[in-house]
């Protein structure tokens, strides 16, 4: 039983990883094409799926106020949980944030 799990779960993480980079690279364009409210409200659904460089995406647009209001605070929250989950990319963005 155990085995089957891990199967499973191994094949959900698999299928998920590529609908995830579909959603990303949707934000992506959302964005470029000035979007930048519905931009946000993409990133921020991967945000809070642990995907790192869409919480570094909103952690950037919240400094900006891009989408939404600007808001220091909110901006080095999530820049803090882009660099937990292991995008590099946020270090000079909480350097810039907590200067």
């Amino acid at each position: 039983m155990k085995n089957r799990l891990k199967s499973m779960a191994m094949i959900l993480t698999l299928w998920a990883a590529p609908v995830a980079a579909g959603q990303f690279d949707t934000a992506v364009d959302v964005y470029k094409s000035g979007d930048l409210s519905r931009a946000y409200g993409l990133f921020h659904r991967l945000a809070e799926r642990e995907n790192g460089l869409a919480q570094l995406n909103v952690a950037t647009m919240t400094a900006k106020g891009d989408g939404i209001i600007q808001n220091d605070k909110d901006a080095l929250f999530w820049a803090w949980r882009a660099r937990f989950a292991g995008a590099s990319q946020a270090i000079p963005t909480l350097r810039y944030l907590i200067t």
